[in-house]
């Protein structure tokens, strides 16, 4: 069980082919584009982000290496089967590893860096937790998505096989101080 993530290639930017199915799409469902260019929320080795100002809100195409393409089948899924607060999907194009998703409000990662605090950031993890209690009897639903085993007795070794990935980890935003961090935390985690 290798867990190597190869970063996007698309370039720091989304195909064109992308982008234009994207775009239309969106105009052949009845939402007009308010710009001509999308605006870049994300760009990291696990995933690209733009958002369309549309007649119907903003709208999100995310874009994200094979490995990870399965997060709108996962949303869905949560949703569908869990009914988890999740974001809504509104189309998918598995050929090109993206989907498209309405505005859910801000991200908790863009909150916190703004002004970092404690009690959202434990009323999150509990919200997860939580989720995660909910699915833990229905895990082959997940399995027959192909979703990856990364439960708790393979997590050591998961997080070994992440921590050499330093340069994608970087790229994520993480410090060499913060990753020699995560290294002395080793024992802890095993």
């Amino acid at each position: 069980m290798k867990m190597t993530l190869e970063p996007l290639t698309h370039n720091s930017t989304p195909s064109d082919e992308t982008i234009q199915w994207a775009c239309n799409y969106l105009t052949s469902h009845g939402y007009e584009l308010k710009t001509k260019l999308p605006e870049i929320v994300q760009d990291t080795p696990w995933s690209y982000v733009i958002r369309f100002a549309t007649s119907k809100g903003l709208i999100y195409l995310k874009q994200t290496p094979e490995q990870l393409a399965l997060e709108a089948a996962i949303i869905q899924t949560l949703c569908d089967q869990f009914h988890a607060s999740v974001p809504t999907v509104i189309a998918h194009n598995t050929e090109l590893n993206c989907f498209l998703m309405k505005d859910s409000g801000n991200s908790l990662r863009s909150i916190l860096k703004q002004n970092f605090d404690e009690e959202l950031l434990c009323k999150a993890i509990d919200q997860f937790t939580s989720l995660q209690i909910a699915v833990a009897e229905h895990v082959d639903v997940f399995f027959d998505l192909g979703v990856p085993d990364w439960r708790l007795d393979k997590f050591s070794q998961l997080y070994q096989q992440l921590l050499s990935q330093k340069d994608i980890l970087i790229a994520d935003g993480l410090s060499e101080t913060e990753l020699d961090e995560l290294e002395k935390l080793t024992p802890v985690v095993v």
